[in-house]
């Protein structure tokens, strides 16, 4: 589970990730997900708005 952790703390850490690692490491990519779908639940509508820019700036190569 170490990968899976990995992708969690990205995003509690750095509220980033890494948009390769994540398409490529299903364990890495479940814990970015697991961490997003906690900060929706804690944040709501605000962690969404933010979570959309994030997902598009990583599949455009970057803002």
């Amino acid at each position: 589970m170490k990968n899976n952790d990995d992708g969690y703390n990205d995003i509690y850490d750095d509220a980033d990730y890494d948009w390769d690692r994540y398409q490529e490491d299903d364990d890495y990519a479940s814990g970015v997900d697991d961490a997003m779908d906690e900060w929706n639940e804690e944040y709501g509508e605000d962690w969404r708005w933010q979570k959309s820019l994030l997902l598009f700036s990583h599949s455009c190569g970057g803002l």
